[in-house]
């Protein structure tokens, strides 16, 4: 199979196809055309031999591609499908793989992956909608951004080819077919697995909670919260209180934690596979599954357990566990062959009873510092109360048939139930919460999507670890990364806005406005003269972008080696005390 990037780039009396044919060694053969006779035979040629990749292309490209195709204009489909006017679905037959919807873990635009990688933003300089033909030099500009689009695609599936690596031996291992699948999101693949059929009377067959003979729970509140179904009440919280923490309960988990706190020593319970193991041991799969389906689920769950042990980096245990994952989220999720929402909301709140079960055993033996969801991390109150807490797991395992494998981690700083940093038995850190989702800068985070929706530059959760962690100031860890442009920017986006300006006011009062593209990038601006600031504006509304400091400037060119451009108008003092306002979140 050849693999082919390609990306449509529509006008109204224009209509221009960029492709990257690749091949080995990282090579790639460029192919643009403005001909849409090419576009056809090209396409009848390669329709069987060649999996087409592009970048959200499953809601446009392939859109704009069937409408050649079948001789319909481009141009009145792509205004159709950017305006949401009506829902337009591809039906041509071909192999195809999106990078956004596929291989990313959570949507993020095109612009924003430039962005975060420190590459120039790029933007069209032709208006879409003009009214004639495009002129040659028009035409060279177009090619010039397709071009670039191109390059960022093929990036991104580089970025994230074990994603497509392992799409791939999904459809292989389950004799899956690949034109069907290939595209699919995961919850869809994974219906296909446990052979589910959609089913749209089950919101009406109502499935009760009960109190199953495992579950050993003593507090009333947390009983009447769950058999009464207080869980399924919109935005409905119940506070208990089981030994020295408050619980909040709700529809989608437990949360409870001391807040600003160290701990250099902890033990940390956390089950293994919980909501997939609530589903197996509890009948809480979905009900568009028969019995085949739920045995492969059974035994996916059981294999990836023992490959864990044996061989963790496994492909096999990663198809494994995407497929798990994808099954409890699309439990809820209309539209999905596995939407049963009776089901799926008692999932996580029959886990939440089973932890309670689990700290009222233990709660004369420790305090808790950290309860969310499927783990709990607990200061035993002396050596012989930790004996004891593995004695009463034991017994707790046996009743439930959960798996705990209890292990201990070291250094806790935690500001609260959401955001932590501790180092586990290989020394290795573990960091989690807003404040410090974006510390590692890695193809990792890249793939989650972690590091494309953070509030603030990865060069603060930088300066929080090493000060926690490592005796590190924030000063030293501004200077130690500040060539690296890429951990000091700022991404503004106009979400459901309408546009973005960048507003600025000189000494005099005089001030200028200009319209920027959505994202743009912006640094802490040092300057005694001026003051800069990013706005979003909808019709009378104008609102200032969140979280940016008080004096910013706008740069969308490349940040990769411009340090020596950049480093006098760059406020580096503003990084520095912000990281010291983030540490004394996390420390008394």
């Amino acid at each position: 199979m050849n693999l082919i990037i390609f990306d449509f780039e529509v006008f109204k009396y224009d209509t221009l196809l960029g492709m990257l044919v690749l091949n080995e060694n990282n090579k790639h053969e460029l192919i643009q055309t403005w001909n849409l006779d090419f576009i056809k035979s090209y396409f009848d040629e390669h329709q069987l031999d060649s999996i087409f990749i592009g970048y959200n292309s499953k809601f446009y490209d392939n859109c704009i591609l069937e409408a050649i195709i079948k001789n319909k204009n481009p141009y009145e489909i792509s205004k159709k499908l950017i305006s949401d006017e009506e829902a337009i679905w591809c039906n041509l037959k071909f192999y195809h793989y999106d990078v956004m919807n596929t291989g990313f873990e959570t949507q993020i635009s095109l612009k924003l992956t430039e962005l975060i990688s420190g590459d120039s933003i790029e933007t069209t300089e032709v208006d879409f909608d003009i009214d004639r033909p495009l002129t040659e030099e028009e035409k060279r500009k177009e090619e010039k951004y397709n071009y670039a689009d191109l390059i960022k695609t093929k990036d991104n599936f580089e970025k994230l080819f074990g994603n497509f690596l392992l799409r791939l031996g999904i459809i292989e291992d389950w004799n899956l077919d690949l034109m069907n699948c290939l595209d699919m999101t995961g919850a869809q693949i994974a219906s296909e697995v446990l052979l589910a059929k959609k089913n749209n009377s089950l919101d009406k067959e109502k499935v009760f909670p009960q109190i199953y003979d495992t579950m050993k729970v003593k507090n009333q509140q947390a009983i009447e919260f769950y058999l009464q179904e207080k869980f399924r009440k919109d935005k409905y919280f119940e506070i208990i209180k089981i030994g020295n923490v408050d619980l909040t309960l709700g529809a989608g988990g437990i949360h409870g934690a001391i807040k600003k706190c160290y701990y250099p020593r902890l033990m940390y319970l956390d089950v293994s596979g919980y909501y997939n193991l609530v589903m197996i041991l509890y009948n809480l799969l979905s009900r568009t599954i028969p019995q085949e389906g739920r045995e492969r689920y059974i035994m996916m769950y059981e294999q990836q357990l023992e490959l864990k042990k044996v061989n963790p980096s496994s492909p096999k245990r990663k198809q494994f566990k995407k497929l798990l994952l994808a099954v409890f989220g699309a439990q809820n999720r209309k539209g999905s062959k596995l939407y049963d929402p009776w089901i799926g909301s008692l999932v996580p709140v029959v886990g939440e009873m089973f932890l309670i079960d689990w700290m009222e055993k233990i709660e004369d033996l420790c305090l808790f510092v950290n309860c969310n969801t499927d783990g709990i991390m607990i200061y035993p109150n002396s050596e012989e109360a930790e004996k004891e807490i593995l004695i009463r797991l034991d017994e707790f395992l046996k009743r439930t048939k959960f798996v705990i494998k209890p292990k201990y981690i070291y250094d806790l700083y935690q500001r609260d139930v959401n955001n932590y940093v501790y180092r586990d038995e290989k020394g290795n850190l573990e960091t989690k919460g807003e404040v410090l989702v974006n510390y590692e800068f890695s193809d990792k985070t890249y793939a989650s999507g972690d590091i494309f929706n953070c509030k603030e530059p990865s060069i603060i959760a930088k300066g929080v670890v090493n000060y926690l962690m490592f005796n590190q100031s924030p000063e030293e860890t501004v200077d130690k990364y500040k060539e690296d442009l890429r951990l000091f920017q700022f991404a503004c986006k106009k979400g459901k806005y309408k546009y973005l300006t960048y507003d600025i006011i000189y000494n005099d009062n005089t001030k200028e406005s200009f319209n920027i593209q959505s994202p743009s990038r912006v640094f802490a601006l040092n300057s005694d003269v001026e003051k800069g600031m990013v706005y979003k504006h909808d019709l009378d509304r104008k609102s200032k972008v969140s979280n940016l400091p008080s004096n910013v400037f706008v740069y969308n060119d490349s940040i990769i080696n411009k340090y020596e451009e950049l480093k006098e108008i760059i406020d580096w003092n503003y990084y520095v005390d912000r990281i010291y306002e983030r540490i004394e979140s996390f420390i008394s």
